[in-house]
């Protein structure tokens, strides 16, 4: 197995990176690779849809706050 050097990447070479990936001939490396992307990912998207819902709530709390401190 070929090992890869981290010390080589710049920080924003993410193609570099996904190219040494896509090198390996481990199969277990790659596996790893995309469930941690999918797990990622995943949990993101929740993130997101929490944050999407609750923006209407801060609103109107913003709004309720300011109306009810000026008058």
């Amino acid at each position: 197995m070929k090992k890869i050097d981290r010390a080589s990447f710049d920080d924003g070479s993410a193609n570099a990176m996904l190219d040494a990936f896509l090198d390996e001939e481990d199969p277990e490396i790659l596996r790893t690779i995309i469930f941690e992307l999918m797990l990622a990912t995943g949990i993101w998207y929740r993130k997101a849809q929490i944050y999407k819902l609750l923006h209407p709530l801060f609103f109107v709390a913003g709004f309720a706050t300011a109306y009810f401190l000026s008058g």
